[in-house]
C-alpha cells in the first residue's frame, strides 16, 4: 500500500512542477509583452530626434532639429527648428515627417526665409478601414523643393530609427 501512495504523491509533485512551469511561462511571455507594449506607447515628448548644427547647406534650406512635442498612438506633433536662406533656388519648399508605413497624413506647411520654427502633425490614417494597428521602424525628415506646383526633389533627407505602434 505504500508503494501506491508513494507513486501517486509522486504523480501529484509532478503535476503541480508542471503547472507551475506553465503559468511561469504564460506570465513571462504575458510581462514581456506588456513591457514592449509600454516601450511602444511611452511619452517621448522633449526627445529630440534629428539635430544638425552643420550650416554648410549653402543655399539650400536645411533643418536643425526635430523634437517631439507630445506623442499619442496616433498621433506625433513635432516642433521642427529650420534655416532657409534669402537665397534659396526660387520656388516653395515644405518639411516632411513619416513614418514607413503608408498609413499616416501630415499637417500642411510652408518654409520662409530665416530661422523659423514648425509644429508638424503626422498622424495614422489606415488605407483600409480593418487596420486598426500598424508597426513602424523609421520616421523619414525632409524638406522638399516645388517650383510651379511640380516637384523639383530633396534637398534635405535624414532617416530616423523610431519604433513605434499606431493605433487608432
Amino acid at each position: 500500500m505504500s508503494v501506491a501512495y508513494t507513486k501517486s504523491t509522486s504523480q501529484n509533485v509532478f503535476v503541480v512542477f508542471l503547472v507551475i512551469v506553465v503559468c511561469s511561462l504564460m506570465y513571462m511571455s504575458n510581462k514581456n509583452s506588456k513591457e514592449f507594449e509600454d516601450i511602444q506607447s511611452m511619452d517621448r515628448a522633449g526627445d529630440v530626434l534629428v539635430s544638425n548644427d552643420r550650416a554648410d547647406a549653402g543655399d539650400q534650406p536645411f533643418i536643425l532639429n526635430v523634437e517631439i512635442v507630445s506623442e499619442t498612438s496616433k498621433k506625433i506633433v513635432f516642433k521642427v527648428k529650420y534655416f532657409m536662406s534669402e537665397t534659396a533656388a526660387e520656388g516653395s519648399y515644405n518639411i516632411s515627417i513619416h513614418p514607413d508605413t503608408s498609413d499616416w497624413a501630415q499637417s500642411m506647411n510652408t518654409m520662409r526665409a530665416g530661422m523659423n520654427t514648425e509644429l508638424v502633425t503626422v498622424s495614422f490614417r489606415p488605407q483600409h478601414p480593418s487596420r486598426v494597428k500598424v508597426e513602424s521602424q523609421i520616421l523619414h525628415v525632409y524638406v522638399n523643393h516645388y517650383n510651379d506646383k511640380k516637384y523639383i526633389g530633396k534637398v534635405f533627407e535624414r532617416r530616423v530609427e523610431f519604433p513605434k505602434t499606431w493605433t487608432m
